[in-house]
């Protein structure tokens, strides 16, 4: 459950949907991490963000897909909503990935309250 206050991984952000309601539910003290990587899902977050400017400023948009590794290039089979990791990297764009523990270390966030991934 989240709570007021709460710091959220919103790992897979897709259009924004969830990061919006996350932002709602943590209040003005909470903090909502997305990460998306999809260029046109990331321009259909961003509409929907500008959207809903009161809670714009809860959410931080990190543009590098989540993984257990920082820095590993993933190819991606660009599927908007249903985008997947493929090992073909001659038909798809790369994109640098990053681990949760190095997010939070670098950005020296002080707690994380709860996670979602997709």
């Amino acid at each position: 459950m989240i709570e007021k206050g709460d710091y959220i991984i919103d790992g897979g952000a897709c259009y924004g949907d969830t990061a919006l309601y996350f932002s709602n539910l943590c209040g003005e003290d909470g903090k909502v991490f997305s990460f998306e990587f999809i260029k046109n899902n990331i321009e259909i977050f961003n509409k929907n963000i500008k959207l809903n400017i009161n809670l714009s400023n809860r959410i931080k948009l990190i543009e590098n897909p989540l993984y257990s590794v920082s820095n590993v290039d993933l190819f991606i089979s660009n599927d908007g909503p249903s985008s997947s990791i493929i090992y073909n990297k001659y038909k798809n764009n790369s994109y640098k990935s990053i681990c949760i523990d190095d997010f939070v270390i670098q950005n020296n966030i002080e707690k994380i309250d709860f996670i979602k991934l997709d």
